[in-house]
């Protein structure tokens, strides 16, 4: 619910992995919303904005395929078994979880499978793949 207003309705697992909305997608999961110019400027997809969910985004180069991300650690959180770890790239600010014995620290890259991507309107609602 979004200030009164049924977002989405459905099973768990469906919410989740195809949120209807941006709100929907930052509340399940704290997707990361970027817009599809800067670090995404690779793309071509029609969307305002991109999200990806921290768990999807992964140190190191990865497949040639890959979104890549590459920019400052300026934080990091520890969780538990895991990391939250803040990346300041070029002027937005992005999330990714990695295991807690992993302690990045000044400039690193990071990619992320295109499969990952979520693609949202200027008005918030989900653009198809």
């Amino acid at each position: 619910m979004n200030t009164g207003r049924i977002e989405q309705a459905g099973p768990p697992d469906e919410v989740f992995n195809t949120p209807a909305t941006e709100f929907v997608a930052t509340f399940l999961g704290g997707m990361n919303m970027l817009p599809s110019s800067g670090a995404l400027s690779n793309n071509t997809h029609p969307a305002a904005r991109i999200g990806i969910r921290p768990d999807d985004i992964h140190l190191g180069q990865g497949p040639d395929s890959a979104v890549r991300f590459e920019g400052t650690v300026m934080m990091s959180e520890l969780h538990g078994r895991d990391r939250l770890v803040h990346l300041g790239v070029d002027t937005q600010m992005i999330r990714l979880r990695v295991p807690a014995a992993i302690v990045p620290h000044g400039r690193v890259t990071a990619h992320a499978d295109i499969t990952a991507l979520h693609y949202f309107a200027d008005d918030g609602s989900r653009l198809a793949p």
